[in-house]
């Protein structure tokens, strides 16, 4: 009877330890599902958008100008009065217009007397050459003729030239931009006549950071917008070999048809230079942050749902956004909240599509 007793106290006992036990281990599943959930509701929801690489045409812009092709002052290559002008500032000319004559003075008298010493010459040279054949004259005296018609020529070709610099001409078309000289006024060889300049073809010049001329090559595309809004497009056909002391840049110039004459010289211009292919994302400005370090960069979240922060480098511009460089081939960036967290921090990433629903 006496151990019939002890048998069911121990199992009182017993049972009353796993009743306890269940308890405690419920109690204890349970405070841990609170815990987790406390902390799961204590994560910060953000937006987030796949984003997935492109190519894109990497750009350089610089500054610059549009300037003459070419432009020239024709200078008196003879002395006299002027007796003709033909054109005034702002005449368009084509090549080869007389534009301006310096009087004739003596010039045709003295070409007149040339012209009668050359065939004197030739005159005197035939009879010494026929006195020569019959043994009446010496070779010497031939060779003295033979050059004195080289003399009387080489001094009517002189007063030839001195007459065709009487008429100042135009060396291309293009039009008049200066002219300092007026009828009766006495030119000096070497003076200044008219001023001429080309704008058939402009060239827009700039100067391009050293760092960048290294990717361009003459021949290319450039497309040119003015400072009126105008966008032309132009060929690269200069680049310069030395960098400018002051800015270390380099020279480049570009030409812009103009065969319309609608351009003129002296406009602002932005050169956009292609300068290759890179891969890059194209993100609205919005997402990208300022890190403490100063870094520009955007928030991303991983596949553990943790918020990590990647520095990129600005690849262009263009309306709409900007291309950047700098991220995996594929990533899942924080559009919404991303100026409220911090990198490593835990998050609980809602993609945009499922937000907007």
């Amino acid at each position: 009877m006496k151990t019939s007793n002890n048998i069911a106290i121990g199992s009182v006992i017993a049972l009353v330890l796993w009743i306890a036990s269940g308890y405690v281990i419920s109690g204890s599943s349970a405070t841990s599902a609170t815990a987790a959930q406390q902390e799961r509701e204590s994560l910060m929801k953000v937006r987030v958008k796949t984003f997935t690489t492109a190519s894109v045409t990497s750009l350089v812009f610089v500054q610059g100008q549009l300037e003459p092709w070419r432009s020239v002052t024709l200078r008196a290559e003879t002395s006299g009065t002027v007796d003709e002008i033909n054109v005034d500032r702002g005449t368009r000319v084509v090549q080869g217009e007389m534009l301006t004559h310096i009087s004739m003075d003596d010039r045709e008298v003295r070409l007149a007397r040339a012209e009668a010493q050359v065939a004197q010459s030739k005159a005197d040279l035939e009879a010494a050459e026929s006195l020569f054949k019959k043994k009446m004259q010496s070779e010497n005296s031939v060779r003295a003729a033979r050059a004195n018609v080289a003399v009387t020529k080489a001094e009517l070709a002189a007063i030839k030239l001195d007459i065709e610099r009487t008429s100042v001409r135009a060396p291309f078309d293009g039009v008049v931009e200066d002219r300092p000289v007026e009828l009766g006024v006495l030119l000096e060889r070497g003076d200044s006549v008219i001023s001429v300049v080309d704008d058939t073809r402009l060239k827009a010049t700039a100067q391009v950071p050293q760092q960048s001329v290294g990717n361009l090559n003459t021949g290319q595309r450039v497309n040119v917008t003015l400072i009126t809004g105008e966008q032309v497009d132009g060929t690269l056909t200069f680049i310069s070999r030395l960098a400018d002391e002051g800015t270390r840049s380099y020279r480049i110039e570009v030409e812009v048809p103009n065969t319309k004459l609608e351009l003129v010289s002296g406009l602002s211009a932005v050169l956009e230079i292609p300068t290759g292919e890179s891969d890059g994302h194209f993100l609205s400005p919005s997402l990208l942050i300022l890190h403490d370090d100063g870094r520009l960069g955007v928030m991303a979240v991983d596949e553990s749902n943790q918020a990590n922060f990647y520095h990129v480098s600005l690849i262009r511009s263009e309306d709409g956004g900007v291309w950047v460089s700098g991220l995996p081939a594929q990533i899942r960036l924080i559009t919404f909240g991303q100026g409220f967290i911090q990198a490593g921090e835990q998050v609980i990433p809602v993609n945009e599509a499922e937000a907007d629903s």
